[in-house]
């Protein structure tokens, strides 16, 4: 994967992630792509860890900042397809993240995915390299998790994703630490969510 989220810049503001207009990591994905791909065909490169697109199915309940914020993630991934497909460098998987809840994640990913074909990309792999369900602190090992982090394992089994990362597995603090519990170093319910889909599978 080459960069991770350069899509949450918007109007000069510069993320933790990139500092520099969308335009240039366009211009760094394909030299980028390029030169790995002369040196090692074998590898599959990857772009480019978007930020999400929460704009495709629910943008108004963002705010007017915020709307113009999940927009920008859908004009960023368009213009890059795009100078991917005119260009003619290498694509073999596309990723990107959500947080979103059950009702929208499949909804993100059959657009991606959509828009992929779309472009002439239907051979990419597409990757959702994070993933949580409603991120909360309250939520942390509640039952609650456990049957979203299951619900959305359904949705995403029968779906047109070909990898997805539960962001993330660590015993940490934090929002995003949905598996063990920090203090008991023991799992919290929503890993055995993950057990007992393994079981059923």
């Amino acid at each position: 994967e080459i960069w991770n989220e350069p899509d949450d810049h918007l109007d000069g503001n510069p993320s933790f992630m990139w500092h520099a207009p969308f335009e240039e990591y366009v211009k760094l994905y394909g030299i980028t792509a390029t030169h790995l791909k002369k040196r090692f065909p074998d590898i599959k490169i990857c772009g480019f860890g978007s930020c999400g697109y929460y704009g495709a199915n629910h943008p108004l309940m963002w705010g007017e900042k915020g709307r113009a914020q999940v927009m920008n993630f859908i004009t960023c991934t368009t213009n890059f397809l795009a100078a991917v497909k005119r260009e003619g460098w290498p694509l073999d998987m596309f990723t990107f993240h959500s947080y979103d809840t059950v009702d929208y994640l499949d909804g993100q990913v059959r657009w991606i995915r959509k828009t992929l074909d779309t472009y002439g990309f239907k051979d990419v792999e597409l990757n959702l390299g994070e993933w949580l369900v409603g991120p909360a602190q309250e939520k942390l090992g509640t039952a609650q998790q456990a049957a979203e982090i299951a619900a959305a394992l359904a949705i995403l089994q029968n779906g047109p994703i070909d990898m997805a990362m539960l962001y993330d597995a660590r015993c940490g603090l934090g929002n995003y630490s949905p598996l063990f519990n920090p203090l008991t170093r023991r799992p919290h319910k929503a890993y055995l969510a993950f057990y007992a889909f393994n079981e059923l599978k």
